[in-house]
């Protein structure tokens, strides 16, 4: 139609370069709705992928830690059944905290995953994200007969924003975790210093730190959540033994 117009009104030669021009209007039109619909694949596929490491890290962090003192105090509980049984019922009781605690954060992790859907879901009550409050429980949950934790707090302390607040909840978590799992430590102090411009959290043991060890997938986290706001994370061998694990997250200002 437009052909026919422009033949009439242009002559051939006019008919023939507006047909060009249309054509390769048509087509640049054509590969830029390609080009954006190929932008927003990509984009759904990274949020896809980001969803997933989210998913990924929330259950390992609020499994890996329970299972991990369970584990311990049942080889506790099993060691001193003969010798020590008074002793028994200390190991018991820290089994029935832990998974107390891990069915807890379980259903923080679900509510939190399912903010944005319907929350009603299996009928389970939803607790809130675990915070810096609760790294005191954290600290007497690793506590046993063969290890030795304590926490400290110092600067300004003060209730952060929720996602600083559990980022770093997850960093002492994992780190505490790593401890009791590997490190054969018999120390282990948390030290959380509460600055105007950036929160520090540090994590000692005074076991034995494997020197070229894989990044596994506590650390790997821990890191993601670190640099997801901002902050930095390190960790590694001290020099008079033992594992330091130091990360500091940018606070907001006012």
């Amino acid at each position: 139609m437009l052909a026919g117009i422009a033949y009439f009104s242009l002559g051939y030669p006019g008919a023939a370069i507006f047909a060009t021009v249309v054509v390769a209007l048509v087509s640049l039109r054509r590969r830029r709705h390609i080009e954006l619909r190929a932008v927003r694949e990509r984009e759904q596929q990274q949020q896809l992928v980001e969803e997933r490491l989210a998913i990924a890290r929330e259950l390992h962090d609020v499994l890996a830690h329970s299972i991990s003192v369970i584990r311990v105090q049942a080889g506790v509980a099993l060691h001193l059944m003969d010798s020590h049984p008074a002793q028994v019922r200390t190991a018991l009781e820290a089994i029935t905290a832990a998974s107390d605690e891990g069915m807890r954060e379980l259903r923080a992790a679900v509510g939190t995953l399912r903010r944005d859907g319907d929350a009603a879901g299996d009928g389970l009550p939803m607790s809130p994200a675990p915070g810096l409050h609760q790294v005191d429980a954290l600290v007497r949950a690793a506590s046993g007969p063969a290890l030795s934790a304590a926490a400290t707090r110092s600067g300004r302390v003060r209730r952060l924003p929720a996602e600083i607040e559990l980022a770093a909840y997850r960093v002492v978590q994992e780190a505490l975790t790593n401890t009791v799992r590997h490190s054969g430590a018999h120390t282990a102090s948390v030290d959380l210093a509460y600055g105007e411009t950036a929160l520090v959290v540090q994590v000692d043991d005074d076991g034995t730190a494997a020197p070229g060890a894989p990044l596994g997938n506590g650390l790997r986290g821990m890191r993601e959540r670190v640099l997801g706001l901002g902050g930095s994370l390190t960790t590694g061998a001290r020099a008079d033994g033992g594992f330091t694990v130091h990360a500091e997250i940018p606070l907001p200002t006012a």
